[in-house]
Parts: C-alpha cells; sequence; structure tokens
C-alpha cells in the first residue's frame, strides 16, 4: 500500500493541473489528519469527524486503509502515510519544492564548510553526524509521517542543530 500510494497520487493529481501545483488543502490526501477526520473507524474522537470525505482522500487514500481491508498484523508498510507525498498532495508541488530548496541550500551550505575544513584537518564527528542525521531525517520523511512523531524527529532536528552550531563555530561560518 505504500508504493500504491504513490502510484495513486501520479494517476490522481496530474490531471487536475491546479491542485499539483497549489495542492488540494491540509487533510484531503493521505496525511494523518485526513484519516483522523474522514474515516469512521481510524480515531475515536467524534467531535472532529465529518460525513463529507474529500474526493482524493475517498478515492486514492481511505480505499488503501479501511476496516474492509486492514488486520491486526499489518503494519507500516502497509498504510499510505508517508510525509513527503502529504506535503506534495496537500499543499502542492510550488511549497513543497520551496521547502526542499531551502532545506537543501543549508544541507549543502554545512556540507560543502565540513569539506572544506576536512581537507585541511581531520573529519569531525559534528560533520559527520550532520550529514547523517539530514539525509536520514529526508529518508525518513520519504518512507512514512515521521514528520508528525515529535519522539523521532524532534531527536533527529536537535542533532542537526546541534551540529550545525559546532560546525558554525568551528569553521567561523
Amino acid at each position: 500500500r505504500k508504493l500504491i500510494i504513490f502510484r495513486n497520487y501520479f494517476n490522481a493529481y496530474p490531471s487536475n493541473f491546479a491542485d499539483l501545483l497549489f495542492g488540494s488543502g491540509p487533510g484531503t490526501f493521505n496525511s494523518r489528519s485526513a484519516f483522523m477526520v474522514g474515516s469512521p473507524s481510524y480515531f475515536n474522537a467524534e467531535f472532529i469527524k465529518s460525513p463529507e470525505q474529500p474526493p482524493y482522500f475517498r478515492d486514492y487514500a481511505y480505499t488503501l486503509w479501511n476496516p474492509s481491508n486492514t488486520g491486526p498484523y499489518d503494519g507500516f508498510m502497509n498504510q499510505p502515510f508517508t510525509s513527503i507525498l502529504s506535503l506534495l498532495a496537500e499543499y502542492g508541488l510550488l511549497i513543497t519544492l520551496g521547502i526542499l530548496y531551502v532545506v537543501l541550500k543549508r544541507f549543502k551550505y554545512y556540507i560543502n564548510a565540513g569539506r572544506t575544513y576536512a581537507k585541511q584537518n581531520a573529519v569531525t564527528v559534528e560533520y559527520k553526524m550532520y550529514r547523517f542525521c539530514s539525509i536520514f531525517a529526508l529518508l525518513l520523511l520519504i518512507i512514512d509521517n515521521y514528520m508528525e512523531y515529535p519522539e523521532i524527529i524532534a531527536f533527529l532536528l536537535i542533532i542537526i542543530k546541534l551540529s550545525q552550531q559546532k560546525l558554525r563555530t568551528a569553521f567561523n561560518v
């Protein structure tokens, strides 16, 4: 189902150019908020439920994860949740590319600073940790909705920010 949701996105969104560029809105495709509000059985807080399901959610995401096709042993690989796909679908290609541009620009800045310093001195732990955690965080956002798990993403962001600070002071960047 994890791979099918990507196929569903590429089948649905390119046919509507406005939704492809600007997104269909928060909670309208495969985010956990879409499942919390639109699924009758996924979340048991009736005061936030809606009988209306957004079309992309109803036709492309809910069909992959509902009581009729899930069982007690369905794990994370069967869940159609991924942060990158939620950003693309719900906020659009422009916002996602803008966020990706800023993140990659900062990543490249610190990687180049660390590489320059590494040529002159030993490669630092901070440089290695920054590179590893940044790539690891991006991969986590592709495979699941880790952006919504503070116990995971907060830890990685703390390591990344501490590494950035250390790189900034050590390399005078």
